[in-house]
């Protein structure tokens, strides 16, 4: 049966009602809600949505990494006298994110905001000394000025200082301080520490198998945005690995990762499609969703997008062929508001 071009664009994008809740009243759909606000905020002036917004675009978290759009905003919560923005921005010049790099202005701010406090200026600060950015490259320096970051509760820093007494850069190899610090930025709220952690109580590396555990560190860390937990998430809705079996929250799941083009997780979206689990089926929007990350280099999708084509009929091909095109643009216009 024909379908809409609209309509399959709205089967790819969200695919069954509870998810349109993240849809908000722009040109373009967005698919978080805080993020919109917070967009609408920042447009009238507010330092700290300047801020949020600025650093979702730096980071990628939740919308497409716009380095650009980034020092945009960031720029505009400096001026309004954000320490927080002027480290980041700083941070920008270091290595050229989004502004021409200028690593003399980068290390000067840096330096100085370290010197008052400021704590991620310390670990940015402490990354310089470990890359040889300005200056030769100095390891004892970076980890004496991570720890002292990390000390102060800087989640970054406990998680970069852990990584550092691992391989023994900058300080003895510690196993036991590696460990440590790991789960220090675990407690702070470093979502790929949170990440890291909840892999090991997953499968049982280094801790006693825990899925239950596991899953609570993955929802602390998709929260975060955090797109790899996220898809994590998805997978234990799916196949009730560590809380009970929920497969339109699954779907929920799978959709925030795949719209950030995690490539497992638009695997998984194009199965829920193509058997019609957990969304309505169309096997023109699982093809989309696996063409895509067999366009970006994962394997599995694109054997599996193999076997769908020669399943499907010569329209469902060219509405998904169509739509597999033109999305990936579609999606930068839906989230580059600024």
């Amino acid at each position: 049966m024909k379908r809409s071009a609209r309509g399959l664009v709205l089967r790819v994008m969200f695919g069954v009602t509870f998810f349109y809740a993240h849809v908000a009243s722009s040109q373009y759909p967005t698919w978080d809600s805080t993020f919109q606000r917070q967009l609408s905020f920042a447009k009238a002036g507010s330092t700290e949505a300047e801020l949020y917004v600025g650093k979702a675009y730096l980071s990628g978290s939740i919308v497409d990494e716009d380095r650009k759009a980034a020092f945009f905003w960031l720029s505009k919560a400096e001026g309004q006298g954000s320490s927080e923005a002027r480290t980041l921005i700083a941070f920008q010049y270091l290595v050229g994110a989004g502004v021409r790099r200028d690593v003399n202005k980068g290390i000067a701010t840096l330096s100085e905001a370290s010197e008052a406090g400021d704590t991620t200026a310390m670990a940015y600060r402490a990354l310089a000394f470990y890359r040889g950015w300005g200056g030769p490259r100095d390891l004892v320096k970076a980890a004496a000025l991570m720890r002292e970051a990390a000390q102060k509760g800087n989640p970054q820093a406990a998680e970069w200082l852990s990584a550092m007494y691992h391989e023994g850069e900058g300080v003895g190899v510690d196993l036991n301080l590696a460990r440590s610090w790991h789960e220090r930025a675990v407690a702070l709220g470093d979502d790929r520490a949170q990440v890291r952690y909840a892999d090991e109580f997953l499968v049982g590396r280094n801790q006693t198998k825990a899925p239950v555990t596991a899953f609570a560190l993955y929802e602390k860390a998709a929260e975060l945005g955090n797109t790899k937990a996220q898809w994590r998430l998805g997978w234990m809705y799916q196949e009730g690995v560590g809380t009970a079996k929920n497969i339109p929250l699954a779907a929920i799941f799978f959709h925030r990762a795949a719209l950030k083009r995690y490539a497992p997780a638009m695997k998984a979206l194009g199965e829920m499609y193509w058997w019609g689990t957990g969304v309505t089926r169309d096997r023109s929007a699982a093809l989309v969703w696996e063409s895509l990350a067999a366009r970006i280099g994962y394997e599995p999708a694109r054997a599996a997008s193999g076997v769908m084509r020669a399943q499907m009929d010569a329209g469902e091909l060219a509405q998904a062929d169509h739509w597999a095109d033109h999305l990936d643009d579609f999606f930068k216009k839906a989230r580059r508001l600024y």
